[in-house]
């Protein structure tokens, strides 16, 4: 599974286009981070706003009960696998 984070201590802010895109209210609404219009923008390097910088990170598709932690804006997931808890920031996952 894709998903969206923000590798930069800002905040999650999608660009201009994103927005437009998906019919946001503006660059700070929410948006899941899962959905596939948006993982096809960052894919193209038009999805971050001024602030951010979006990644897509990939977890299992049989992962369970994941989430976005965040720390000062960057982020991090957590999702849990066969009663294991892993961590994705875009490196190797870890337990």
């Amino acid at each position: 599974m894709k998903l969206v984070v923000n590798k930069r201590y800002t905040g999650f802010e999608v660009s201009k286009e994103v927005v437009k895109a998906l019919n946001l209210r503006d660059e700070y609404d929410f948006v899941e981070r899962d959905n596939e219009t948006l993982i096809k923008m960052v894919e193209k390097g038009c999805g971050s706003g001024l602030q951010a910088e979006l990644v897509v990170i990939e977890i299992p598709d049989n992962a369970t009960d994941w989430f976005v932690n965040n720390y000062d804006g960057w982020e991090v997931v957590y999702y849990a696998l066969d009663g294991v808890i892993y961590k994705e920031d875009g490196n190797k996952a870890r337990q």
